[in-house]
């Protein structure tokens, strides 16, 4: 009988051709360095022979988790511990292909108890040259918690698991850094700041110091003696002023005196009931720009322009496409009518705005073929954007690290024909060409009255009208968990 060798590789290709399976192997990637803290994130990545894949996961034999051995998401692998310490001070977190034959791999996180946490300090801003005691509130310190000022340990009292005292002195201007360090648990993840007073020495070698805060002091000139340091501005005045950089288009005297006369809410309220300032109405673009710019430089309602501004930025149109200034105009009244009002209402009457019609194709966007640029555009800019969202505006992350897509071209197409059905102001019963004078117009005939799958998995039952599919889609954007947090992301 005669002897036949095969390469490795030819015979894998062989055993394979006859149906012998090769063993498939799961593995779990883990973010960070154990033991991990209680109540932190620990991110996974399960791999089915390498390859980032979605999977089944489990902590201690139980899918998903639950509230004493920590919860696991299954959609962007992200394991959040337990604030309490389970059994074990570890948990066993396993990773289950869902098609058969299953495949199973696992990893153990040991965890550790959280570490000491600032939540405020007591006074914000001490005097240079004496003595000072600091209250720092947070959260689980002990006996053998320690106060740190500028990396050097204060003199520390316990008087609570959520309150130390620490005592310190500073002999120059600048910030103080604050941190706490607790025997066994580690340091506070953060530094908190504490100013020190102005005025009472520069920088370089105090013991409680790491920056100065030097008086301004003008620019010498050659024909100018340097004069010397000159006050800093009273608290109220900074105050006033930072109020008024966020919410005007540059502060004047008069209105840091009416701010710090009469507080910050007071002003609001005043520029909340200020009648707005007047649009005439004009085809000319260059007087629609002219009287808008003049107005965000000097119009009393000042609130209501640096409003009107920020919503242009999100609800964008362009001259390229509209090229007059009645085709910019009743874009430009719809955002100053709804500065202060409703998102909701807002996004119901820029959909139908004929400016916005016509830049972004709504107007005349009929079946069998219905334009999907607004249907596009409305969620990607105006409400929701391209990625899921957490609540704090953090893009949600899959298993293997990417955006996960808060819609797809499906959806796009479901959207194009729910909003179809539309044109502009006119008598009739027709298609009416760019006209500028009221909202859009639903247009039954022109409809797609099937069903279908909107934003959110949300199905619009078949037979409704243009008007009724048309709300379904606004409550289905303002209802959306993305839209608070890329609204406000953006306004900030």
């Amino acid at each position: 009988m005669k002897n036949y060798s095969l390469p490795a590789t030819a015979l894998a290709f062989a055993l394979a051709w006859h149906g012998v399976a090769f063993a498939s192997t799961v593995t779990i990637d883990v973010s960070g360095k154990a033991p991990y803290e209680l109540g932190s994130k620990v991110y996974l990545t399960p791999k089915l022979d390498g390859k980032g894949k979605f999977m089944n996961l489990y902590v201690n034999g139980i899918r998903g988790g639950n509230a004493t051995v920590g919860t696991v998401n299954e959609q962007n692998g992200v394991y959040l511990a337990p604030v309490a310490m389970p059994a074990g001070q570890s948990v066993k977190i396993t990773a289950t292909t869902t098609t058969q034959p299953a495949v199973s791999g696992s990893v153990t996180l040991s965890l550790r108890l959280a570490g000491p946490a600032i939540q405020s300090i007591s006074p914000a801003t001490v005097a240079c040259n004496t003595p000072y005691t600091l209250t720092v509130t947070g959260l689980r310190y002990t006996s053998k918690s320690t106060v740190f000022i500028n990396g050097k340990a204060a003199p520390t009292t316990y008087l609570s698991a959520t309150q130390l005292q620490a005592t310190g002195s500073t002999s120059q201007s600048g910030v103080i850094g604050v941190k706490v360090s607790t025997e066994g648990l580690g340091m506070s993840p953060e530094q908190w700041t504490v100013k020190a007073a102005t005025g009472c020495g520069s920088t370089g070698g105090g013991t409680t110091s790491t920056a100065s805060e030097p008086s301004p002091t003008p620019t010498p000139t050659p024909s100018t003696t340097p004069i010397g340091p000159q006050p800093a501005a009273d608290a109220q005045t900074v105050a006033a002023a930072r109020l008024l950089d966020q919410t005007t288009f540059g502060a004047t005297p008069a209105d840091i005196a009416y701010v710090k006369a009469n507080g910050a809410n007071a002003w609001l309220q005043q520029q909340f009931s200020a009648a707005p300032t007047p649009m005439p109405v004009t085809s000319d673009l260059n007087t629609v720009r002219r009287n808008w710019y003049l107005a965000m430089a000097g119009a009393p309602d000042q609130l209501r322009q640096r409003m009107i501004f920020a919503l242009s930025q999100l609800f964008v149109v362009s001259a390229d496409k509209n090229p007059y200034g009645n085709e910019i105009q009743p874009w430009l009244l719809t955002l100053q009518s709804n500065a202060f009002g409703n998102f909701k209402t807002l996004l119901r009457e820029m959909t139908l705005n004929p400016a916005m019609g016509k830049y972004l194709d709504l107007g005349n966007s009929m079946m069998p073929s219905p334009n999907e640029n607004y249907a596009r555009e409305v969620m990607q800019l105006f409400t929701i954007g391209p990625v899921l969202l957490n609540q704090d505006g953090s893009v949600q992350l899959d298993r293997n690290g990417d955006p996960i897509p808060s819609y797809d071209q499906a959806t796009i197409g479901a959207m194009a024909h729910a909003l179809s059905g539309w044109t502009y102001a006119g008598a009739g019963t027709g298609i009416i060409w760019e006209n500028m004078s009221g909202p859009l117009q639903p247009r039954d005939s022109y409809h797609d009255k099937s069903a279908k799958t909107i934003v959110g998995g949300i199905t619009l039952p078949a037979g409704q009208r243009a008007a009724q599919d048309l709300d379904a889609v606004i409550d289905a954007l303002f209802n959306h968990p993305n839209l608070p947090p890329f609204i406000a992301t953006r306004l900030i």
